[in-house]
């Protein structure tokens, strides 16, 4: 497993690559894009969503994820120094996972807001589905599951009392 938190310094350009929504195959925002998106900007960096691969060069670091195989990247972008790549699209697993730091983190819900998602009609898709209740810190989240487990586990005592 990478970890992304040893990677990225407080205050870095970030540049982030949707590489399925710059071909055209998803009009749905990623969830880890987001998440690391959030965490960077947290730490005072700069998080710039690009509409293209043409300025790569100019960012720290670049994240680019790929959900489908058959998505159009440049033949090179797994190889340049800068670009961390993710996702189903370019290992059969997914890559490397997302650190907890990272993985918990609460999403960026703005980064898809840029003109340029709004030219490409995603302005209605973001408004519909990103009315999600802010996600929770990763103590809440395992807090929460402990309490749903506790609570089904002692209705099914109860259950099993009568």
């Amino acid at each position: 497993m990478i970890d992304y938190t040893d990677i990225i310094a407080p205050g870095a350009s970030i540049g982030i690559i949707d590489a399925d929504w710059l071909d055209g195959r998803s009009r749905q925002p990623n969830l880890a894009l987001m998440k690391i998106a959030g965490y960077c900007k947290d730490l005072g960096c700069q998080v710039v969503l690009l509409d293209s691969y043409d300025s790569i060069s100019e960012y720290d670091i670049v994240f680019v994820s790929r959900i489908f195989s058959f998505t159009n990247v440049p033949d090179n972008i797994t190889e340049l120094e800068n670009v961390y790549c993710g996702g189903t699209g370019f290992f059969e697993v997914g890559g490397s996972q997302l650190t907890d730091a990272i993985e918990f983190h609460a999403p960026d819900r703005t980064l898809y807001e840029s003109s340029a998602c709004q030219a490409r009609s995603w302005r209605f898709v973001l408004r519909y589905r990103m009315k999600v209740a802010p996600a929770a810190d990763s103590s809440a989240t395992r807090e929460a599951s402990a309490n749903v487990r506790l609570l089904l586990l002692s209705d099914w005592t109860e259950l099993i009392m009568r």
